[in-house]
């Protein structure tokens, strides 16, 4: 039976029923991929000499470098599978581009979730992929704190406006959250998902809960602080009173008991947000390459 050969430059070619995943080569936990690979012969260089555009993930475990983009890979391979589809060869059709994901972020307030986030598209801007990302906007009726930004941090609207949002299905989930109301646009993951752009939410733990029913195809990471002393002395710096710095703490004991309920638990050392990132996209980048994911459905 015949195989469908996909050519990634340079009279090299690839089995495409063997092909898991495409990267972009730039990403640290794809570098330490690729050294693994070196290490462990697991390593093809396709190149013939000439830049690194891709890696490419088989089913064996091997990662080949090629010298043709994601992009022009995708690309060379949906003009074979369409061939194959005219051709009638459905057992040799090319894998369907893997969907893309959507990442919740969790934990209790004052963990570092919004610094996690920063982090992470500052890392995928380095890593040349500044448009790989999309972080959606949470809607909510607290008011805003110093520095943030309406429209970039949060959208802030008022009780009103949220309800009417509510009342007319435009938001993904919702929640009361010490008094404010807190909600994700539905519109803003279906326009970055249907882009197939990776998303990245962060949300409280009880938001997390409805997003887990919801969404089942999402990739759910609890992020937990390496000493939780550390909660109290973040939200103190938010100029919290006494009275809301102890109802902050008590819900935070409350939520920290529910990581066990999340597939990944990553631990946010104090002063190491470089590392908290790298665990972060080591796992985002095993989840993309995990054949046969189902794609997350808002």
């Amino acid at each position: 039976m015949q195989t469908e050969l996909i050519h990634v430059g340079f009279d090299h070619y690839l089995k495409l029923d063997k092909v898991v995943a495409v990267a972009t080569p730039n990403s640290a936990p794809i570098k330490r991929m690729v050294q693994r690979g070196k290490e462990e012969r697991r390593y093809i260089d396709l190149t013939s000499g000439r830049r690194t555009k891709a890696v490419v993930v088989l089913d064996d475990g091997q990662v080949a470098l090629v010298a043709i983009t994601p992009e022009t890979f995708a690309g060379r391979a949906e003009l074979l599978r369409g061939d194959a589809s005219t051709t009638g060869d459905r057992e040799n059709r090319v894998p369907d581009r893997p969907p893309p994901l959507l990442i919740v972020v969790s934990g209790p307030s004052g963990v570092g979730k919004d610094a996690l986030l920063a982090g992470m598209r500052a890392r995928d801007v380095e890593g040349g992929g500044a448009e790989s990302f999309a972080v959606p906007v949470t809607m909510t009726t607290r008011a805003p704190r110093d520095g943030e930004v309406d429209g970039v941090d949060y959208l802030f609207v008022s009780a009103e406006e949220f309800e009417r949002r509510l009342r007319g299905g435009e938001l993904l989930e919702h929640a009361q959250v010490y008094g404010h109301s807190y909600g994700v646009p539905r519109s803003q993951l279906r326009e970055a998902l249907a882009a197939e752009r990776d998303v990245i939410m962060r949300v409280d733990v009880q938001g997390a809960a409805t997003l887990k029913q919801l969404m089942p195809g999402a990739l759910f990471v609890f992020l937990t602080p390496d000493d939780p002393r550390h909660l109290r002395t973040r939200l103190r710096e938010r100029g919290m009173d006494d009275a809301t710095l102890r109802r902050r703490l008590n819900m935070a004991e409350r939520e920290l008991a529910q990581r066990e309920q999340f597939a990944h638990v990553v631990v946010n050392v104090d002063g190491d947000l470089e590392g908290t990132v790298e665990r972060v996209l080591e796992i985002v980048e095993q989840e993309r390459a995990r054949p046969g994911r189902t794609p997350a459905e808002v």
